[in-house]
């Protein structure tokens, strides 16, 4: 008798195609299963590429509208979110350099060096933190780059112009004019290079290569664009210009739209060299004076700089009232150097006191240190220097404005010890600094 509860053998052979079915609907499954994870694998990686790539860019048109609208820090986020997102996109990173030089040196210093230190950094970055370094005196942070440059061969105009201008910096001028005459040859049609090789041969040794370098100037004096301002200036300076030169020039200037540069430019290519003549000079400065918008901030502040430089204290004092100063920093620093100029200590003191400009107190501090030095005052300059030094400790951007003014009013040694503490900051030693430079470049102002 058959068993009830142990299945018949008949049930047992037709669950077995059963058994089998299910196993290959598992096998079947468990295949496509495996496919999926297979095509998600290699697929899901250049789909979330391609979203951060899409975010990334969003930050960036972000940041781009708020650069536009002057708001530099919330620029400054974006850009870095996008460069997070997307690191090897050059726009991004550029963008970053952008945004932090609009901050200040310190934050724009800090994006360079994170930058110029990616392993992928590309030629042309190299080259934008060669120039923003050598316009703020970093020399030996320039000089390093400048041979990674070079190692490309050939090297490129643009590496070749900013070798010339690091070794003029340096009063290699051998160097500089064999750099900037190959950046020429290479881009003959690049002004800024066309100037810079001009400039470079008017301050070298032989009649014939200065005589080359006036050559170039004047072309350029010749031909709109945007060094030929430059080069009217340039060639205004020399003392021997020759008449022909000059009447070349003053034609130029002539022919150009009317301003206070070109008011300045005219007055320069026509002041006498005989200082007795001073009623001429008195004329011109007058026209000058005449022919200049007072109620424009930078044209004023343009006009008290070449007065100042000319010496003419009064006028300065004149065009610049202290009434008309109001919280405008260059305007106060102009007549300040004036009262100086006269030797009117106390109203020069008294003056710089005024709480309603915005100077920060490193610059007071150290304008202060200066009025005392032409007083005689030893003790109390060194004291206010001192003062002043410690104002700008930890702070790459206030350490800048005074390693200027301490240059301008010629206190190299006050300049070279702050900037060299500021370079700390950032891992950079003092070699090469601007205050060790000669042939450097001088501000129009202090800070």
């Amino acid at each position: 008798m058959d068993d009830p509860i142990r299945p018949s053998q008949s049930t047992q052979d037709r669950a077995t195609p059963r058994k089998t079915s299910s196993l290959k609907r598992k096998f079947i499954l468990c295949g496509f299963g495996l496919l999926i994870i297979v095509v998600a694998w290699f697929a899901l990686p250049p789909v979330y590429g391609r979203l951060r790539s899409v975010r990334a860019e969003s930050f960036f048109n972000r940041g781009q509208a708020f650069l536009d609208q002057g708001q530099w820090t919330n620029a400054l986020d974006r850009f870095e979110l996008a460069m997070q997102m997307d690191p090897e996109q050059t726009r991004f990173r550029g963008a970053v350099a952008r945004a932090s030089e609009k901050i200040g040196p310190d934050q724009a210093l800090k994006s360079w060096v994170e930058i110029i230190r990616l392993p992928d950094a590309t030629a042309e970055e190299r080259q934008d933190f060669t120039e923003f370094a050598l316009s703020i005196g970093l020399v030996e942070a320039a000089s390093q780059q400048i041979k990674k440059l070079m190692l490309r061969q050939p090297p490129e105009a643009r590496s070749l112009y900013l070798a010339a201008e690091f070794f003029r910096l340096q009063g290699d001028l051998v160097q500089a004019a064999s750099a900037a005459r190959a950046a020429f040859v290479a881009q003959p049609n690049e002004d800024r290079f066309q100037f810079l090789y001009g400039s470079i041969m008017l301050a070298m040794d032989t009649q014939e290569q200065r005589q080359e370098g006036r050559r170039l100037l004047l072309e350029l004096a010749g031909r709109p664009g945007r060094s030929q301002a430059d080069a009217w200036r340039r060639l205004a300076g020399l003392s021997d210009l020759k008449p022909a030169e000059s009447r070349q020039l003053i034609g130029l200037v002539e022919a150009s739209p009317s301003g206070s540069t070109n008011a300045i430019l005219r007055a320069n290519l026509r002041w006498p060299s005989d200082s007795t003549v001073q009623s001429r000079r008195d004329a011109l400065i007058a026209e000058t004076i005449s022919k200049t918008s007072v109620a424009d901030d930078v044209a004023l502040n343009e006009l008290a700089v070449w007065l100042n430089s000319r010496k003419a204290f009064d006028s300065t004092l004149m065009v610049v009232p202290a009434n008309r100063v109001g919280t405008n920093v260059p305007l106060f620093t102009m007549r300040l150097e004036a009262l100086s100029g006269m030797k009117r200590w106390d109203e020069a003191e008294t003056f710089l006191q005024l709480t309603n400009v915005p100077v920060e107190p490193m610059f007071r501090l150290g304008m202060a240190a200066f009025i005392k030095s032409l007083r005689g005052d030893v003790a109390g300059e060194r004291s206010l220097w001192a003062s002043a030094i410690q104002e700008t400790t930890n702070n790459f951007r206030k350490s800048l404005t005074l390693a200027s003014l301490a240059e301008r009013i010629g206190r190299d040694d006050i300049a070279l010890r702050v900037f060299a503490g500021a370079l700390a900051l950032h891992g950079f030693s003092c070699g090469g600094l601007r205050s060790q430079q000669t042939n450097r470049p001088h501000s129009n102002g202090p800070g």
